[in-house]
């Protein structure tokens, strides 16, 4: 499945990706899924922490943004 957008976070523990299967959250100790980002109805297209890594924003082709406590 393709990525269209991949974030590493402030402190290097955690990457996020958006692509057309969702957003979600993985491990870059051991690269395993932490979660799925669920809610937008179609491809997300940007995914990023914010700079304290507190928070994750998404952005969707469906036209939304949602925000999530990383």
């Amino acid at each position: 499945m393709p990525v269209y957008h991949a974030d590493l976070s402030p402190d290097g523990k955690h990457i996020v990706t958006a692509g057309p299967s969702g957003a979600r959250m993985w491990s870059v100790d051991d690269g395993k899924l932490e979660g799925d980002l669920p809610g937008h109805t179609g491809d997300v297209l940007w995914a990023t922490f914010s700079p304290d890594g507190e928070r994750v924003l998404t952005a969707g082709r469906d036209g939304t943004l949602r925000l999530w406590n990383a």
